[in-house]
């Protein structure tokens, strides 16, 4: 939350910072409690918009349409595959992916 209160209107915002990790807009790199994480150019993608809306319900259809701009047979089954990796490696951080059943996903951080 505190990652809204620094975007400036009309800037893209270089940190996105959600609980425990901080998203480098620019240098495209995640970090968990000061530890770099290694993903893939996709699932930093998904991690992107699930930090971007956090607290937020976000759609597989909005997940797909927002990666298939590099593959066009990209699909939903590809979306949960992705998100299965990203909750394996966001394991013991403090941070999960939550399933909205019927809806999408929701980051989830534990709160101090």
């Amino acid at each position: 939350m505190r990652a809204f209160g620094r975007r400036r209107a009309g800037q893209a915002q270089p940190l996105i910072e959600v609980g425990p990790l901080v998203f480098d807009t620019v240098g495209r790199e995640v970090r968990a409690n000061g530890q770099r994480l290694s993903l893939s150019v996709r699932e930093l993608s998904v991690l992107e918009m699930l930090m971007a809306r956090v607290g937020r319900v976000v759609t597989k259809r909005q997940i797909v349409n927002s990666l298939s701009a590099w593959d066009a047979d990209f699909s939903e089954n590809a979306v949960e595959v992705y998100v299965y990796r990203l909750r394996k490696r966001l394991e013991g951080t403090g941070a999960s992916i939550q399933t909205v059943r019927g809806f999408g996903y929701m980051l989830d951080v534990e709160t101090a």
